[in-house]
């Protein structure tokens, strides 16, 4: 096999293709022989991607627009589980996607991953304790610098309010999240149901 400039090959199998010269069904010769090939090539050193079409059983018997039709509903169909699919193994424990959002996103050990995994736990949360819950966060961190012993308390916990009032802001303007009540000034939010909150959910189990 000729090796061409290019290394990714996006290959579209027709669905109806497998049929073969078989007027229904799917010929087991047809289909080895294309397999053999895809085979071939990915040996070769190629990197394929397949999109395999919906195909009709009985497009030899239908109309030309209604086997179009309906191949292309089989297409979609398959196109959309593969997809779920692809998103599912993405979040399954040691995916690159579940350490970038454990580790990154939402660490653990900060102001926003402690609001984020918070929210993932429940419906929605107001605003006011979630603010509270970072406060204490930056409290403590301002004791691990020694930050405390040079302010008195009432500073601390006037500066600690205020960062915790920011990332709560940050959170917000991030999209990440959904507001509720004033948009200017939200009195709660929540975290959709979405990559981000099934992974802390479960990761909380």
């Amino acid at each position: 096999m000729a090796r061409p400039r290019f290394k990714r090959i996006l290959l579209k199998l027709s669905g109806e293709a497998a049929m073969g010269d078989q007027d229904f069904g799917i010929e087991p010769e047809t289909v080895a022989r294309v397999a053999g090939e895809v085979k071939a090539a990915k040996d070769a050193g190629y990197e394929l991607c397949l999109v395999i079409g919906g195909g009709n059983p009985n497009a030899k018997q239908e109309k030309p627009s209604n086997a179009a039709v309906l191949g292309a509903l089989g297409a979609v169909r398959i196109g959309t589980e593969g997809a779920a699919e692809a998103i599912r193994r993405e979040e399954t424990p040691g995916s690159p996607l579940r350490v970038w959002v454990e580790s990154e996103i939402a660490r653990a050990d900060t102001g926003v991953g402690v609001l984020l995994r918070i929210l993932s736990q429940t419906d929605r949360v107001a605003v006011e304790v979630l603010i509270k819950e970072v406060e204490a966060l930056v409290g403590e961190s301002f004791e691990a610098v020694g930050l405390a012993a040079h302010l008195p308390p009432a500073e601390l916990k006037r500066r600690a309010q205020e960062a915790a009032s920011v990332m709560v802001r940050l959170l917000i303007d991030s999209r990440l999240v959904e507001s509720h009540g004033d948009v200017t000034s939200p009195d709660a939010l929540s975290l959709p149901d979405g990559v981000i909150r099934r992974i802390l959910k479960e990761g909380r189990r």
